[in-house]
């Protein structure tokens, strides 16, 4: 078996949704699932339906997508060093926020103990965990992060954008069509590995992955741009054996099996993971997370059966009836392997030596754990331009909140006194501010004294109250005071307020 290890930058946004609906807020995932890696390689390497029914390349066909030969693994978030980062197990445990303090000792008490969480292994009997415990500190299960064997851990904060379907037909913003999407940050690093059980296929795959390429959803506007390169394979570790007795069972990917046809999260020791007869599950001290595990498919533009999968951390413990290689598991466990799931690691050393006891031990958290997650990346040759764009968006963000602060303070002074005025008038002054090239014409339009707007035809006699003209005329040209804005802006805004005042008058 041959394993090639690749990184993969974020260069935009990524959005990989944990649920195929495609309204409302959903989480993105928190890793990047194997079969993204293998949809890349489809993408250029399956036939079309006229190659499959003349048999061409069947062979790499089934290899590299169908029968496990090729298994692409998920991303994980890695750092500088490319460590490899694995999902916090679910025995893992940490405190829940504090509670109020009793009393100046006891906050001492609190904090104290908060500083070395998380806490590992399943039963924790400590005295210092009872009395802080007894002070009002509670555990909980520890369900998301990713950590290294150097007790580093990482947790990715994603970033949130709301969006709204697109309506071609009125060219605006499609009614009651909003949703959310959450999404991994761009500068992230993540890694991944493929294995194949044949060699032919590694100038392939690295071809077909190396490179920029797009995934996750809305690849095709703003988000799912990545790049992908090959990194050196870490040190590989030798097969072992594994003596008979208690043995526990780490999910390093998602796991999923099959009863009669069934998904099930239930897995039967022989049937399901292989092991020798005889061997029993200890489900009481076992640690399984489940969830529903959606697919779509790109190729046949469907959605695939839902999966009911394990979670990647979950630790099941095993009764061993007797010894067995550790070499066994190198091609995973059940179900939809070519995807990366049914990766396990026996007796981890993050875990305990006997799961049934096990001294408090304490998790060292890295400190701004995000920090090794992004890369600096050098000045380029476009960046001034990009630079002076994003500086034009602010001086046109400050002028927008200039204009509304003004129009803000016109429609509170003066209110009452251009009650009289309808809203079809306002309306009428927003057309021509909206149609007009500059100030002079729009001075000329509304306020020329033998046919402007506010001083003729059948409305002259409202616009000449308490020279109401003459109030509105001094506002945009001289009590404005932009300092750079646009007065037809100005006057489409003040217009489009006072036309709502005057209606509600």
């Amino acid at each position: 078996m041959t394993r090639l290890h690749f990184s993969c930058t974020l260069l935009s946004d990524v959005v990989l949704s944990a649920k195929a609906a495609t309204e409302g807020f959903h989480k993105s995932l928190d890793y990047i699932p194997g079969a993204k890696f293998l949809g890349m390689v489809a993408g250029k390497h399956y036939p079309s339906p006229t190659q499959l029914a003349q048999g061409q390349n069947t062979q790499q066909t089934l290899d590299l997508f169908h029968n496990g030969c090729v298994r692409f693994g998920d991303a994980h978030p890695s750092n500088a060093n490319w460590d490899l980062f694995y999902k916090v197990p679910a025995t893992w445990l940490t405190f829940k926020a504090k509670t109020e303090a009793k009393s100046a000792d006891q906050t001492e008490s609190k904090s104290a103990v908060k500083q070395t969480q998380p806490y590992r292994y399943y039963q924790l009997q400590n005295a210092d965990l009872k009395k802080a415990q007894a002070d009002g500190l509670k555990l909980k299960a520890l369900r998301s992060g990713y950590f290294n064997l150097h007790d580093e851990m990482v947790r990715l904060d994603q970033n949130f954008s709301i969006k709204s379907a697109y309506d071609s037909d009125k060219r605006r913003s499609r009614d009651a069509q909003m949703y959310g999407y959450f999404a991994l940050p761009k500068g992230s690093v993540w890694r991944f590995w493929v294995d194949t059980d044949q060699a032919q296929y590694v100038d392939l795959l690295t071809e077909a992955l190396v490179g920029k390429q797009r995934l996750g959803r809305s690849s095709s506007a703003e988000y799912g741009l990545i790049e992908i390169k090959s990194i050196p394979a870490p040190s590989a570790g030798s097969a072992t054996t594994i003596q008979k007795g208690t043995v526990q069972l780490y999910a390093q990917s998602n796991w999923c099996f099959y009863e009669e046809g069934y998904s099930t999260v239930q897995p039967d020791a022989v049937k399901h993971l292989g092991l020798p007869a005889g061997s029993t599950i200890k489900w009481d001290q076992s640690h399984v997370t489940s969830r529903t595990y959606l697919t779509w498919n790109r190729h046949r533009s469907n959605r695939d059966a839902d999966r009911l999968i394990i979670e990647k951390g979950s630790v099941i413990v095993v009764e061993l009836s007797q010894p067995i290689s550790s070499s066994i598991f190198d091609q995973g466990i059940g179900a939809h392997r070519s995807e990366g799931f049914g990766q396990i690691w026996v007796n981890p050393p993050f875990l305990p030596a006997d799961p049934s006891t096990g001294e408090l031990k304490v998790f060292n958290r890295l400190p701004d754990a995000l920090q090794p997650l992004f890369q600096v990346i050098e000045k380029g040759e476009q960046d001034d331009k990009v630079l002076s764009f994003l500086r034009s968006k602010v001086l046109m963000n400050d002028v927008d909140s200039l204009i509304d602060t003004k129009v803000n303070v016109f429609v509170n002074d003066y209110r009452d006194k251009f009650k009289g005025i309808s809203s079809s008038q306002w309306g009428q002054i927003r057309n021509l501010s909206k149609n007009l090239r500059d100030e002079t014409a729009l001075n000329e339009i509304l306020f020329a004294e033998e046919d402007g707007f506010c001083r003729s035809g059948q409305t002259q006699s409202k616009w000449q109250e308490a020279e109401r003209w003459k109030t509105l005329q001094e506002f945009i040209f001289e009590k404005a005071e932009l300092q750079g804005g646009n007065i037809l802006d100005l006057t489409m805004k003040l217009s489009s307020e006072m036309a709502k005042v005057a209606q509600n008058q």
